[in-house]
């Protein structure tokens, strides 16, 4: 009950707050993969997160590096 609700309201700020950076972000993707129950999901969803901050400060080599891990990642879950 209480838990679902601060869960529901999280996400809705972080949807409020992803509006404000451009579509390049995923910022979807990172939502679902820390709403995933998949095993592998916590480490995914620290990529992109990590991914999302290589963008805003512009480290394109990193995002780059950053998106080889979640590929990886991706296709062994």
């Amino acid at each position: 009950g209480a838990e679902e609700s601060l869960v529901s309201e999280t996400e809705q700020e972080i949807d409020l707050l992803s509006r404000h950076l451009p579509p390049n972000h995923d910022v979807p993707l990172l939502i679902a993969a820390v709403k995933s129950s998949d095993s592998h999901s916590a480490s995914l969803a620290d990529l992109y997160l990590q991914r999302c901050f290589h963008l805003v400060r512009e480290e394109y080599a990193e995002v780059s590096q950053t998106e080889d891990q979640i590929k990886r990642l991706e296709s062994a879950g």
